[in-house]
């Protein structure tokens, strides 16, 4: 996992990952009404914490869970929560993503 680190994404790419996340029913999903309060400018920080191998109290395919922060002007703010990503589905980093 040293390989993986944080990236930012955009509004429709984090509803992307948040809709995988509710279909393979992992613990760790956004609302999806949180989405009618942000702009589609706005961008997210998803930084990895921890392998995750749970959903719905059974075992599964090792993914990642990862906080989520609101990143605003270049500027990371608030948390807006957890999500569960698998491994194949975490966003690649984009040199302009590494500063």
């Amino acid at each position: 996992m040293s390989d993986i680190g944080p990236v930012k994404v955009s509004k429709k790419k984090f509803q992307q990952l948040n809709r995988l996340a509710i279909k393979l029913k992992y613990n760790r999903a956004i609302m999806p009404a949180f989405f009618k309060t942000v702009t589609d400018k706005d961008e997210f920080l998803v930084q990895p914490w921890l392998v995750h191998e749970h959903a719905l109290g059974k075992m599964v395919e090792p993914h990642l869970r990862c906080q989520v922060l609101f990143c605003t002007g270049g500027v990371v703010g608030l948390s807006v929560g957890f999500l569960d990503i698998p491994f194949e589905s975490y966003p690649k980093q984009e040199k302009s993503d590494v500063e």
